[in-house]
């Protein structure tokens, strides 16, 4: 049994609630975050697809505070800087998903290098939480 298919089967709904930070792909540690997410829109509507990478997200992400400013049938995307404790790596991880009823479906989920999307990070405002109103 291959236990890291497993625990990423199993993870993954953790990681895009933001619960559980993915592992370091240089050292395989478990990340942390670095910094409260950032929710940002993306030209996609419902199930059209795009290539996901780290210029897409730089190039067409526009920032917003709340979910409830998502557009009907328009995906958003939730990322948090994250950084390995081990060896100080920087990435990204991109949640993309789309509001169905109320609930967040998951589409994509993305860990970026740090670098492009730091102005990005660095200029978007911190995620407004319901209880945070």
């Amino acid at each position: 049994m291959d236990y890291s298919f497993w625990e990423r089967l199993t993870s993954l709904k953790h990681i895009a609630r933001g619960d559980l930070m993915p592992r370091c792909d240089i050292c395989r540690t478990r990340t942390q975050k670095r910094a409260p997410s950032r929710l940002f829109l993306l030209p996609v509507y419902n199930d059209k697809d795009y290539t996901p990478s780290a210029e897409y997200y730089s190039r067409s992400c526009r920032s917003i505070l709340q979910t409830k400013d998502i557009p009907l049938g328009q995906r958003a995307c939730r990322m948090w800087p994250l950084m390995c404790p081990k060896c100080e790596a920087r990435a990204v991880l991109v949640v993309d998903f789309l509001t169905v009823r109320g609930q967040e479906v998951t589409e994509k989920l993305e860990v970026c290098d740090y670098a492009p999307l730091a102005n990005l990070l660095n200029a978007a405002p911190i995620e407004l939480k319901a209880e945070n109103r």
